[in-house]
């Protein structure tokens, strides 16, 4: 008797699952037809080849890479709270079922827009690095002629991870636990640029220049001056020639 209970219940449960599972690709379905087949996306940003970030992921469907697109967009231009999802799915042309097939909450789709924009801003630094280096021939040079170069740009507001940090304002929040995480990433690329420069000595040195960089760019937001980027610059090629 006590087997055929189990066994009984055991069938229910795979039920359960199988008719779950089957709703969720129904679900999954609709939401892609109501957005139509036609639709277009930018080209997918590359990842910074560094060996913090290996894996390259593969590239979103139209569909979802227009919302973390937008999503991104309006979070940085308005703040992450300011901001609802309806005004998401407003802007990105899609339909709320679709919104949420991909992204089941607003912390879901906050997590994975600070995964999108730190793809960004390490393919930023990446490229602007690259070309500044060509002058320089110094990368620690070039880092902060790339950081001058961000300050200058269009609509900058700071670091997207500091503002969502203080906006968040929860240590455990999925969202605040990435910034953390990607702080440290940025962290070992940074130390990497000042090793290949100056050598293992002043890369010694990297978390004191981590601190002049997050600090020029709270100074370039607050005075809205790239100024910032060539005084933290002094200061961290003064910290290394020290150390070296």
């Amino acid at each position: 008797m006590k087997k055929l209970l189990a066994l009984s219940a055991f069938v229910n449960v795979a039920l359960a699952v199988g008719l779950w599972l089957s709703w969720r690709v129904l679900l999954t379905e609709r939401a892609r037809e109501a957005d139509g087949g036609n639709l277009t996306v930018d080209r997918p940003v590359r990842i910074l080849p560094v060996h913090t970030m290996k894996t390259r992921q593969r590239s979103p469907s139209p569909a979802k890479a227009r919302i973390l697109e937008t999503a991104d967009r309006l979070f940085y231009l308005d703040g992450i709270r300011a901001v609802g999802i309806d005004r998401i799915i407003a802007e990105a042309g899609v339909a709320k079922m679709t919104l949420y097939s991909y992204f089941p909450s607003k912390d879901d789709l906050i997590t994975a827009v600070l995964r999108y924009r730190e793809e960004r801003v390490l393919e930023f630094f990446r490229s602007s690095m690259e070309r500044h280096g060509r002058r320089t021939r110094d990368k620690l040079r070039a880092f902060f002629a790339a950081l001058e170069e961000w300050f200058e740009a269009p609509g900058f507001r700071g670091c997207a991870f500091q503002n969502a940090a203080v906006e968040l304002a929860d240590p455990a929040h999925s969202g605040t636990l990435f910034v953390r995480d990607h702080k440290k990433r940025f962290a070992r690329i940074l130390r990497d640029i000042v090793e290949e420069a100056l050598g293992a000595k002043a890369a010694k040195s990297t978390p004191a220049i981590l601190l002049l960089v997050e600090g020029a760019i709270v100074t370039a937001v607050i005075h809205g001056s790239s100024e910032a980027a060539g005084i933290a610059r002094d200061a961290a090629l003064k910290l290394v020639e020290e150390r070296a």
